[in-house]
């Protein structure tokens, strides 16, 4: 399986983490515009399965060439350029899980989806969502201990 995470930043490094390490024969590209983020960050996963490459999610052409190499794309961007990435992934039918919560109401991208054939989970969440997780996680974690 071919990963993208869009944007290296604090949750994008964590979810490229996480996925190199419970996914180890997946492929793992951490794409950002700040080609020197996107390095650093995937040479802190220490993974031989973690690459970087430099997008820049506004050029419009280059998102979707990127994105359509892909099996899953997880957008870890600002809220204000989520929703490009979720039109770029139905365009080129690649499933996307987003963590971003945007302005847009996502929702009227659902009938070009499923047209599609693809699965796009977008506003998923950071604060409701994966916290709880982690807090599930450590507290099973610490039962253990």
């Amino acid at each position: 399986m071919r990963i993208v995470v869009l944007g290296s930043g604090h949750i994008g490094s964590v979810i490229a983490r996480d996925l190199a390490g419970s996914m180890p024969s997946a492929k793992i590209v951490m794409a950002d515009k700040d080609q020197n983020r996107a390095q650093e960050a995937a040479a802190r996963i220490h993974k031989k399965n973690v690459s970087s490459a430099q997008l820049d999610v506004f050029d419009r052409s280059g998102l979707v060439s990127t994105v359509k190499g892909f099996d899953l794309v997880i957008g870890a961007l600002p809220g204000d350029v989520g929703y490009k990435a979720l039109e770029a992934c139905i365009e080129t039918k690649v499933n996307m899980i987003d963590v971003s919560f945007m302005p847009e109401n996502p929702l009227p991208l659902d009938k070009e989806a499923v047209k599609a054939g693809v699965t796009i989970i977008p506003d998923c969440g950071v604060a409701l969502g994966l916290s709880r997780i982690l807090v599930m996680r450590e507290s099973a974690s610490s039962i253990k201990s």
